[in-house]
């Protein structure tokens, strides 16, 4: 993940600390749209860890002022307290 970001870090923390980051990080880039992510071809979901006893947040999105009455809707979730998150 570091050599898909190509810059040097500060902190580890600053691998996924946002959405451009984490997508850059993980290779996700526009060529991926439109790909299914049940086939598990190039891009797929796969079950993850229990997360009953993590705290999830939801927060407004920032930097969105163009989506007139979205602005304020709580689309950003994330594990409270993750420190590869940017809050």
């Amino acid at each position: 993940m570091k050599e898909n970001r190509q810059k040097k870090l500060r902190s580890i923390t600053e691998l996924t600390n946002g959405p451009g980051k984490l997508c850059k990080a993980l290779k996700i880039d526009k060529s991926l749209n439109g790909l299914s992510l049940t086939d598990g071809k190039r891009l797929y979901v796969r079950e993850g860890s229990d997360i009953n006893n993590l705290e999830v947040a939801a927060a407004k999105r920032i930097n969105i002022d163009y989506a007139q009455e979205y602005t304020d809707k709580l689309w950003r979730f994330y594990i409270k307290g993750n420190k590869f998150v940017s809050v």
